[in-house]
């Protein structure tokens, strides 16, 4: 994909300030610029309340110097809560915001079931234990946003056809995916690439890139057999 995560969304939220069908009046922010008007975009990253103002805060890191001014005033207001949308934070319970403030998709994978990361999405969190079992998951035909670091592979059931694709970046519209990823769509695999090498012998790659090994392996790619277990298999 040719999208960097933070370009391809603020180009979305600056193709919805416009007046669209269902849309609402919204004040969309990056780390120093906002823009206001009719959007259909108001799941992705934080909103912001104040008692005179709202924002939605895109993806990014935000201090006590952001600019606009007036956000940069909303965010060290008293009366200033924050409230993170699904997939950017483990608690939906408004707080109040710290600086500087990192607005992230927590590790996984965000589906919107429109384009351009519109309407309300679906979080898949990535798996981070050996004992995890990843069970193929239904991908609405809309929108995408990956973690950072994260590697995901979507399979399509087209009468019976099998097409493969794998996504390392964020993808606003799934309708241009190849033509072969036409038909039912899932996500067959969800993982970190973070680690350098990369894991073998079936290990876990961490948020924090260390490989987690299954019984009997260690290393930093889990490559050697642990103390008193022996063979290919280190068993």
């Amino acid at each position: 994909m040719t999208y960097s995560l933070f370009s391809s969304i603020f180009l979305a939220a600056l193709n919805t300030i416009t007046v669209v069908k269902a849309a609402q009046t919204v004040t969309v922010c990056s780390a120093g610029e906002c823009l206001t008007g009719q959007s259909n975009i108001t799941r992705l990253g934080a909103a912001l309340n104040t008692q005179s103002n709202a924002y939605l805060l895109l993806p990014g890191q935000y201090t006590a110097n952001v600019q606009p001014t007036a956000l940069s005033q909303a965010l060290t207001s008293a009366t200033a809560t924050l409230t993170f949308t699904t997939g950017f934070s483990n608690s939906s319970t408004a707080t109040s915001p710290s600086l500087p403030l990192n607005v992230a998709l927590q590790p996984g994978l965000l589906n919107y079931p429109s384009d351009l990361y519109t309407g309300d999405p679906s979080f898949i969190a990535l798996p981070q234990s050996i004992n995890s079992t990843f069970t193929p998951t239904n991908i609405n035909r809309g929108s995408i946003i990956l973690a950072a670091n994260t590697v995901a592979a979507l399979e399509a059931n087209n009468n019976g056809a099998k097409s493969r694709v794998v996504l390392w970046d964020t993808v606003p519209f799934i309708s241009q995916l190849p033509y072969t990823m036409a038909g039912n769509l899932q996500l067959v695999s969800l993982l970190s690439s973070s680690c350098s090498p990369p894991c073998s012998n079936n290990a876990v790659c961490s948020v924090g890139g260390s490989c987690i090994c299954p019984t009997g392996f260690t290393g930093a790619s889990c490559e050697e057999c642990s103390p008193g277990f022996y063979g290919p298999q280190c068993t």
